[in-house]
């Protein structure tokens, strides 16, 4: 019984990892888009997310620690590229910071599928299922806020 438990707790904490280097590289994204807007109010939006999904990540490697885990919180390949690609899209579009959002829209739908994913599929001790949907929740808010600048960008 305690090996199976012991496994489960292992296959926990590396989706966990996962998902906490989502958060990482969504937390890079949000500080390099803010260095990149012109708009100064998107800046400050952009820094808040940054830091809210900071906070996201140690909250959730706390929760990886008290399984009995460590994560590794390097950001994702992924993540590196589709920062790198932000950069090269906006230089080619006429709005560059509509294009910008667009691009942070995306990498949070894909941050939430990842949420959607082990939420669905892993048994998760009832206070870190709690922690993932309020997060969750704070990210599709997000994706509301950014998908509204975009919109009045476009106007």
């Amino acid at each position: 019984m305690c090996f199976g438990k012991g496994m489960e707790n292992k296959k926990i904490i590396s989706n966990l990892e996962d998902i906490v280097n989502l958060i990482e590289d969504s937390a890079r994204g949000y500080r390099h888009l803010a260095g990149h807007l012109e708009n100064s109010e998107l800046q400050t939006i952009m820094n808040r997310l940054s830091q809210q999904r900071k906070l996201f990540r140690e909250n959730l490697e706390n929760d990886a620690r008290d399984m009995g885990g460590a994560i590794s919180t390097d950001g994702t390949y992924k993540g590196y590229f589709h920062r790198t690609w932000m950069d090269i899209k906006s230089t080619v579009s006429s709005t560059e910071d509509e294009t910008r959002i667009e691009e942070a829209i995306r990498g949070e739908k894909h941050l939430i599928e990842a949420y959607d994913k082990v939420l669905r599929t892993e048994k998760l001790p009832e206070y870190i299922i709690e922690r993932m949907e309020e997060q969750r929740k704070l990210i599709k808010g997000a994706v509301t806020q950014l998908k509204e600048f975009e919109r009045s960008m476009v106007q």
